[in-house]
């Protein structure tokens, strides 16, 4: 599910019924040197190291080649965003603004400061922050018209922030049109995400299956799709969508994360299911458009408590708490194990 990583308190704040600034946003784009290339292989080691899910260690290289190329803007880019994966948004911001500060044009690093600004919104409560959010999704569009996931960025902030820092149904209605226009497949994502937001989920239900009739090049549709039919327990439709992203990535890492969710619902906690669930979890997939590990934790328990492996169970829904303190499925199966012990 995507996540621009802010509001969900504003909303609350202001009395609005939110769902989150979710929608998503890929991590999979190529590596595009900025201001004359940099240190081309300090960053493709950072970024495989990120992409693995080894975000200490694209630390160590990015810091490392910041220090001897500290004009170059994408090290900058890359180092915000190991942070922002290491749930450092301070550090994230200040990168970032770096990155913008030596690329100004580049509206991937505008974005990019907006999802990090929207992260220390989200942490503090902040007003003032919500609005540098707004900024920076505005500045993205500004610089590159058809940047359709800045574009669902900012479609998103609309829906989801109060009018206070600039929200709006009419915003996000021109942001979908304008979506919707360059790209009919993320039209039609965007325009579930917009249906979910005013509470029409058959409508977004009909969304994503024309967005997946058109058959996408691109796993991520069928992902994005796969995560709404999870939430609304579609499994018919669920496993459709599987089908289709293994179909165009079939060494997609998430793939493991669904088919072992999809034995769970079937009611086969076999070891094929627990041996997906447990690889997933081993090399989380980087990126807002992939299931948490909390998520994967939660469903590796539901596994083990299917197959009466008790102690199992609750060892996983005490990881899914330590990482999500208010998950009320953890919470509710782990004190339901506990009671019954």
């Amino acid at each position: 599910m995507r996540r621009t990583g802010m509001t969900g308190w504003i909303g609350r704040a202001m009395l609005v019924a939110v769902l989150g600034l979710t929608p998503a946003v890929a991590v999979r784009a190529g590596v595009r040197p900025a201001q004359g290339g940099g240190d081309a292989a300090a960053l493709i080691a950072a970024r495989a190291h990120f992409e693995a899910g080894q975000y200490e260690q694209a630390r160590v290289v990015l810091t490392a080649a910041v220090a001897a190329q500290p004009d170059d803007a994408t090290l900058y880019h890359w180092l915000s965003r190991t942070y922002l994966a290491l749930g450092d948004d301070d550090r994230a911001i200040d990168f970032a603004k770096q990155a913008v500060e030596r690329a100004p044009q580049r509206a991937e690093f505008h974005r990019w400061l907006g999802r990090a600004y929207g992260d220390k919104a989200d942490r503090t409560r902040s007003f003032w922050l919500a609005r540098k959010v707004k900024g920076e999704f505005e500045k993205a569009v500004e610089l590159d018209p058809r940047d359709v996931a800045a574009r669902r960025d900012l479609m998103e902030f609309y829906l989801d922030a109060p009018w206070i820092v600039g929200g709006g149904q009419d915003k996000a209605r021109d942001q979908l049109s304008a979506i919707a226009a360059l790209d009919p497949v993320q039209g039609d994502l965007a325009r579930a995400t917009y249906l979910l937001s005013d509470g029409r989920t058959d409508q977004a239900a009909e969304a994503y299956r024309r967005a997946l009739a058109a058959q996408p090049a691109s796993a991520d549709p069928y992902f994005e799709a796969a995560a709404f039919y999870l939430r609304h327990r579609d499994r018919a439709a669920l496993a459709d969508a599987v089908a289709g992203a293994a179909r165009v990535a079939p060494d997609d890492a998430r793939l493991g994360f669904y088919r072992g969710v999809t034995a769970v619902i079937d009611g086969r906690a076999d070891h094929a299911a627990e041996r997906a669930l447990l690889a997933y979890l081993a090399a989380p997939p980087p990126g807002d458009d992939a299931p948490s590990p909390a998520s994967a934790h939660l469903w590796l328990g539901r596994l083990y408590e299917q197959d009466g492996r008790v102690p199992e169970a609750v060892e996983q829904y005490r990881r899914v708490l330590a990482l999500v303190p208010d998950q009320r499925a953890a919470r509710a199966a782990l004190d339901r194990l506990q009671s019954a012990r």
